[in-house]
């Protein structure tokens, strides 16, 4: 919006020194700072203010120092009090904007600021005077729009902004020295990054590699990530100028408005991740980038090839598409535009590309290990060619299920446990604790259940007490013995398949031991919670040292039951 301006004010002050003039001296600095012409008669025979002088509305007669953190319980003391510095962090939750401008009205200076699950926070005025901190941190604060009194930070390298209406970044003063991560996540009126034109980067110089972090999801309206170039474009010639390793870690995901990855053209190396960005149709401006540890593509529905991937020669690791509702690469039809890249080093990922035909890749030489699943337009004298040509130590082209393609966890694996449950079990045990007849297997998990569930099977003897072992659950060691557990470290989308694991007996030795668990599949109804029909795993245990203090082999087939869950939460 135009500032438009009226003719200069003309401000009168014919009180006493003191307050008075210093707030009278505060309303002709706010008019400045807007924009206002403003002429001053200082008729009150006063010298403490100069026409034509500015005046610095943070200025203050007794400057005062918080040490170490500052929270809200420390607001009340610095009431009217003239703070100007905090040597830790500001965190604050459950202010209002009233408590916020009464006592940090004039601070400058902070470790870091964090301000999070504020329903009364409208605006930051308060914070007008804030120049100097390692970074700012917002978050679940309601009804907070307007960032704007930010503008005038000078230092701020680290910015995180989550679940906030605002609709645009702060533009900051020309003297702001860059930023080196960005995280904006759940912000719903969000259009574009127009703010950060012509701001520097910096690089992440404490952390182990020199890093460049963007991380932008679910921001349903916006629209363009152009602003994000000059501040890349920064870091880059840092990067190009120093010796050390560096690492640019772009995430950009559930976007569905993203237009385009106009901004990311001066990224040479790093990881990047896309996810569910539907209007992305090509990768023109990845052009630069030459190598990169990780680059995900998944549920880009529009994109049809790699093209724009001209420079890139080196991958660790290359996922195009996924396993989950949304992750579809729909118009993919080929591999071709990396025709430069020659190695990756650990696994290609290619799920739910349901019209890739070809996976013409000239100078790709070997691929670790690959999957290829839900390709179903894609030939097999195709994958029989590509595999001659690359030469993996391992690879998968079956079903979803077999290749560990299994999406995240679904409901029905989190819930209930069905009673009672025998199934078709029949592992038996020797050695110490036996004589072991394991009739009856549930299955469970430790982790949160959404990033990490890592898998747990329970063998339980004929005549143990089923429900004592439930309501021991996987703490109590000893409950509804004789049992066997074999905990392993296979998260979710890897439960099925052939490892190695170790084995615990909890019985009156307490015996360990080493078996193979096959999980070869899985049966029963995943998707709603039917306890006449459970989730259930099957397969084969296999003991693999016949001299271990306990052996265990037979098939079993596992029902989940929620009192063998161990749940984690990070």
């Amino acid at each position: 919006m135009a500032n438009h301006r009226t003719g200069p004010h003309a401000l009168r002050y014919h009180g006493p020194d003191g307050p008075h003039l210093r707030a009278w001296a505060l309303s002709v600095a706010l008019l400045a700072a807007c924009g206002e012409d403003v002429a001053v008669d200082s008729s009150a025979g006063t010298d403490a203010i100069t026409t034509g002088e500015p005046i610095d509305p943070c200025a203050c007669d007794d400057p005062v120092t918080h040490y170490g953190d500052l929270e809200v319980e420390d607001l009340a003391a610095y009431q009217g009090i003239c703070l100007v510095e905090v040597t830790g962090e500001v965190d604050l939750q459950h202010v209002s904007s009233l408590s916020l401008r009464s006592a940090l009205a004039h601070l400058r200076r902070a470790k870091s600021l964090r301000i999070h699950n504020c329903p009364s926070l409208v605006d930051l005025t308060s914070l007008a005077c804030l120049r100097d901190v390692d970074g700012v941190t917002l978050y679940d604060n309601p009804y907070l729009v307007d960032l704007s009194p930010l503008a005038h930070l000078e230092r701020a390298e680290s910015i995180n902004l989550q679940r906030m209406p605002i609709v645009a970044l702060p533009s900051f003063t020309p003297s702001y020295q860059g930023f080196h991560t960005l995280h904006l996540h759940e912000l719903p009126e969000l259009r574009d990054l127009d703010a950060l034109h012509g701001l520097p980067g910096l690089l992440d110089t404490a952390a182990q590699y020199r890093q460049f972090t963007v991380d932008i999801t679910d921001a349903p309206a916006l629209e363009s990530i152009a602003g994000l170039a000059d501040p890349i474009a920064s870091a880059a010639a840092l990067a190009s100028a120093d010796s050390a390793e560096y690492l640019f870690d772009v995430e950009l995901a559930d976007l569905p408005a993203l237009n385009d990855l106009d901004g990311l053209e001066a990224i040479t190396s790093g990881d990047l991740t896309l996810r569910r960005l539907p209007k992305i149709s090509d990768l023109e401006p990845l052009g630069a980038l030459e190598r990169t540890s990780l680059l995900e593509l998944v549920g880009l529905g529009a994109l049809p090839s790699l093209a724009g991937l001209d420079s890139l020669t080196e991958a660790h690791r290359m996922t195009l598409g996924g396993c989950d509702d949304g992750d579809a690469m729909t118009a993919l039809q080929t591999l071709a535009g990396a025709d430069a890249l020659t190695e990756i080093g650990s696994e290609l990922w290619i799920a739910d590309a349901p019209a890739l035909i070809d996976l013409s890749a000239p100078s790709l030489t070997h691929v670790e290990s690959f999957v290829i699943v839900d390709a179903p337009a894609l030939p097999d004298l195709e994958i029989a060619e590509f595999t001659a040509q690359v030469d993996p130590t391992n690879a998968c082209t079956g079903g979803l299920i077999e290749c560990g393609c299994m999406g995240q966890m679904p409901e029905a694996a989190q819930l209930g446990c069905p009673a009672p449950w025998s199934g078709g079990s029949a592992v038996a045990g020797a050695g110490a604790g036996a004589p072991f007849d394991g009739t009856t297997a549930f299955f469970g998990w430790s982790g949160d259940g959404y990033s990490y569930a890592e898998l747990v099977v329970v063998l339980l003897d004929a005549t143990a007490d089923i429900e004592a072992a439930k309501d021991g659950g996987l703490d109590d060691r000893t409950s509804g013995r004789p049992k066997a557990v074999l905990q392993t470290y296979r998260d979710y989308p890897y439960w099925i398949g052939v490892r190695d694991e170790q084995v615990a007996l909890y019985s009156v030795d307490d015996a360990e031991g080493t078996v193979q668990l096959d999980v070869q599949g899985r049966l029963g109804n995943w998707a709603t919670l039917d306890p006449a029909d459970p989730p259930r795993l099957f397969g084969q245990i296999t003991s693999t040292d016949p001299n271990a203090p306990l052996t265990l082999d037979g098939p079993f087939e596992a029902a989940f039951c929620r009192d063998f869950v161990a749940l984690f939460l990070e």
